[in-house]
């Protein structure tokens, strides 16, 4: 692999901390929202255009990450004319997760870490509200993981 942040993982951890520290701190500004919306379709088509030498679970893992975060970005200006956008999103998000942990073998320790955790984000974003789950602090948990993990990849790589 090579030395260097490709461009594909740094926007996803900018994404990742962008995206916890507004859930953490509250701001729903929409200029705010849209750029994240926008960050998010890029980055996707980014790591799209970035997938090198992985192993299949990982490449799998990066290539549904990468439709979950365009369909993600996506889904608040065309959502209602895409039939189960939401739960096709819900779907993309568990099987990146579940790929991504499995493809984490042999990776460093604090690349892996951050890429585990974003696949334990992925899935707990995705499963908790299916499942009705209620825990007092899920969104500060989610957050909190979804900047850790973004922090974790930009200082792994």
């Amino acid at each position: 692999m090579k030395k260097y942040l490709k461009l594909g993982y740094l926007l996803l951890a900018v994404w990742l901390i962008a995206t916890g520290a507004m859930d953490l701190l509250g701001i729903g500004h929409p200029i705010l929202t849209l750029a994240l919306q926008v960050l998010a379709i890029i980055t996707g088509i980014v790591i799209l255009v970035e997938l090198g030498k992985m192993n299949w679970h990982e490449r799998l893992g990066m290539i549904f990450l990468a439709v979950w975060l365009i369909l993600v970005g996506l889904m608040p200006f065309v959502g209602m004319r895409l039939p189960l956008a939401s739960e096709v999103a819900i779907v993309l998000a568990i099987l990146a997760g579940v790929l991504l942990l499995i493809g984490m073998k042999g990776r460093k320790t604090a690349a892996k870490l951050g890429m585990v955790l974003l696949a334990v984000w992925l899935i707990a974003s995705a499963v908790l509200p299916l499942l009705g789950i209620v825990l007092l602090a899920r969104g500060i948990i989610l957050a909190v993981l979804a900047i850790i993990s973004g922090i974790l990849i930009v200082v792994g790589r």
